[in-house]
């Protein structure tokens, strides 16, 4: 291994298991949440959780984002949700009677949780340093 690869942050093991658990925590909350897993997460304790719901109306996201936001007040306070990303509409259909049918490119909510501040006009992290990291 070479000197810069060393340099690299990494996300602490214990952010990983904090975030698992939040995930195995929604999965108990409610009947809203069918299944909540931790897709992916990069190098600045920041995480991409994946979120399938029993029941989908225009209701939905607005449910699902103030329900993190109370669970992570609750169990992790540490980290905030950066973002939300919904299901998007591909097509709209209305029948003969009226009835609209939309059809979406996914079947599941992207939510982007992180332990550490993210600067939106930068696109960067802060950096904890290696002392946050051992």
């Amino acid at each position: 291994m070479d000197m810069q690869s060393q340099a690299q942050p990494a996300t602490p093991a214990d952010q990983v298991a904090l975030a698992r658990e939040f995930a195995r925590r929604l999965n108990e909350e409610n009947g809203l949440i069918r299944h909540a897993s931790i897709d992916d997460w990069g190098r600045y304790g920041n995480f991409s959780m994946l979120v399938w719901v029993s029941h989908h109306n225009r209701h939905t996201t607005n449910r699902l984002k103030g329900l993190i936001r109370r669970m992570l007040r609750e169990h992790l306070p540490q980290a905030k949700l950066r973002d939300c990303y919904p299901p998007e509409v591909t097509s709209v259909e209305r029948s003969e009677s009226g009835v609209i049918t939309r059809t979406y490119h996914a079947d599941y909510w992207k939510f982007d949780i992180d332990f550490q501040d993210y600067n939106q006009q930068d696109n960067r992290f802060t950096d904890p340093g290696p002392a946050a990291r051992d």
